[in-house]
């Protein structure tokens, strides 16, 4: 498994996150987290496919913003059960 597959599945995680905590109105807080996190992620993507950068910066970055917003939690879980899905 690679990082690019990782931070694909790990934005569509956080849309899926997003529409569930929205649908069930809970905390704003919590939506509002996630996407800020990943709202930058498409840009990065594309940096990316142009040759600046790499996937495993991605997702250090993630990692960092997850830790600043205090949900890095959430980003380790997401990983956890992304990479126990590929392993079944």
């Amino acid at each position: 498994m690679d990082d690019r597959f990782i931070i694909h599945n790990l934005l569509y995680r956080a849309f899926l996150d997003i529409r569930i905590a929205a649908h069930e109105k809970k905390s704003h807080e919590g939506i509002f987290k996630i996407a800020d996190i990943f709202h930058n992620l498409p840009l990065q993507l594309e940096r990316v496919q142009a040759g600046n950068g790499s996937y495993q910066e991605i997702l250090n970055d993630l990692r960092e913003r997850t830790r600043n917003k205090g949900c890095e939690s959430w980003l380790d879980n997401a990983i956890k059960d992304i990479t126990k899905r590929i392993d079944t």
